[in-house]
């Protein structure tokens, strides 16, 4: 491994130059460098420098996938806020959520970081049984869930791998405009 400042002067000859505007793009393509990875990371001291980082392409190939493993379940917590006034519901007064906060507390706790990725999400257009929560791949989705409720879906579902069916909103309500729940389908 190599750091390299590079100043622009020198730049105009040979491969250098082409390689640093791909590391400056954040190497989108990097498996059609045959030689070495360029990673470009900031900009220099002096002017009109940068600075680089340079390894030989099996390094990085070799790593890659051995990183981090994919992650076996995506969780999303709506966060959506709305206006007080709005006609639909929102999951969220003030886009906090101790429902999230806790969903990753307990399954951190239960040694799932490595496995699970809780994430907050935008509005998952089911505001009406908000707050809702998704779990992917199985495409889960819970509804009227309450930070009480996190304990049950980490250790039922994400731990014993059962959704928890008395949070899991009917198949009729999720992602239609059928849903006799929302606003303007009530009788």
């Amino acid at each position: 491994m190599l750091i390299v400042k590079h100043p622009f002067s020198q730049m105009g000859a040979g491969w250098i130059q082409e390689n640093f505007f791909e590391a400056s793009r954040g190497i989108r393509r990097r498996r059609e460098l045959r030689f070495q990875q360029d990673i470009f990371l900031g900009w220099g001291f002096g002017v009109g420098e940068a600075l680089l980082w340079r390894r030989p392409c099996q390094d990085w190939l070799a790593e890659e996938d051995a990183v981090l493993p994919p992650f076996e379940r995506h969780v999303f917590v709506c966060h959506n806020v709305r206006p007080v006034d709005a006609p639909r519901p929102s999951c969220t007064r003030d886009g906090q959520s101790e429902l999230h906060t806790r969903l990753k507390q307990l399954s951190r706790e239960a040694g799932l970081e490595a496995k699970v990725r809780i994430n907050k999400s935008g509005c998952l257009d089911q505001c009406e049984h908000g707050p809702t929560v998704v779990v992917y791949p199985e495409a889960v989705w819970y509804g009227n869930v309450k930070p009480e409720d996190a304990a049950e879906i980490v250790k039922e579902h994400l731990v014993g791998g059962r959704p928890v069916e008395r949070l899991r909103l009917a198949e009729g309500c999720i992602n239609t405009k059928a849903c006799p729940h929302k606003v303007g389908n009530e009788e």
